[in-house]
This record gives structure tokens, sequence and C-alpha cells, in this order.
């Protein structure tokens, strides 16, 4: 099983094409896919919410962006 760790900031344009290519994904079976929004006030947790079948846990984070924490708090939570 593969877990995805995605981290985002004002990129809702980008994140169909991800999930997309995550869930054609074959041979291998999808656990969770943890989208990580920075912020965003482009929509960002709207376009999850278009993906109600796959296994997406979104959390919004209010501080200032720096990449790297929030990859240490995602990995904190799986």
């Amino acid at each position: 099983m593969i877990d995805f760790l995605i981290r985002v900031h004002n990129e809702a344009e980008w994140i169909p094409l991800i999930l997309e290519s995550i869930l054609r994904q074959e041979g291998e079976q999808i656990g969770l896919i943890l989208l990580l929004d920075n912020n965003s006030t482009d929509g960002c947790a709207d376009v999850a919410r278009y993906y109600p079948s796959a296994p997406i846990i979104y959390r919004e984070y209010a501080k200032d962006y720096k990449p790297g924490e929030m990859l240490n708090r995602g990995i904190d939570y799986l």
C-alpha cells in the first residue's frame, strides 16, 4: 500500500493533475492521500472535494509557508 503526502500553497490548478495521476496507478493499492494546504487562497479545499471516493485527508494550516515544516507535519500525521 502506498500513501501520498502532497503539500500545496495556491496550487489549485495542479491538484487535479496529481490526483488523477495517483488514482490511475495500477499494481499498487492506494492508501491515504494527505493533502496539506498552507493558507491557500485559490480554492484548494474545493478542488479536493471533487474526489469524494478518493482516500483524501485534507488539512489546512494557517501559518507562514515553510515547505519543510509542512512535510514534517505530514509525516507526523501519517
